[in-house]
């Protein structure tokens, strides 16, 4: 997932970003907080996840 977000500082709160509710749920559901916590998650793993589609991981 870090490769998606390659300029984020590992520091940046994810949730300074006006994500729609569905990505702030998926967020909080993997517990991640921070753009280094992305590194600690794959798109596999995500598309996985309940209620998360491809559209979710494709709105870059």
């Amino acid at each position: 997932m870090d490769e998606l977000f390659p300029t984020l500082p590992p520091s940046f709160e994810l949730e300074s970003l006006a994500w729609p509710s569905r990505h702030r749920n998926v967020l909080h559901r993997h517990q991640l907080a921070l753009a280094a916590d992305l590194g600690t998650i794959t798109i596999a793993h995500l598309l996985n996840t309940r209620a998360v589609s491809t559209l979710i991981t494709d709105s870059r």
